[in-house]
């Protein structure tokens, strides 16, 4: 009874559960976000495969240049090992 009382406990605890929900909706955004690239990275590996020039993939895939690059050089070295 006494607890039922305690305004400043019982704004706390209402609080909580809005936190709670708040930690779970950023995390279901950055899984969504790192699937999201995920799949960007995966279009790319297989855009590279089809000799598609890494400016025309980045500019698809929405990835940077960079990265695109860096996926070539790594899938050069991965063919080359036996």
């Amino acid at each position: 009874t006494e607890v039922k009382r305690n305004e400043l406990f019982r704004k706390e605890y209402l609080s909580m559960g809005v936190w709670e929900t708040d930690i779970r909706h950023e995390a279901m955004r950055e899984g969504l976000e790192q699937g999201i690239q995920e799949k960007a990275v995966e279009a790319a590996m297989n855009l590279l495969k089809e000799n598609i020039a890494p400016e025309i993939i980045a500019r698809c895939c929405s990835l940077p240049l960079d990265e695109v690059n860096r996926l070539a050089t790594k899938m050069k070295k991965e063919a080359l090992q036996p």
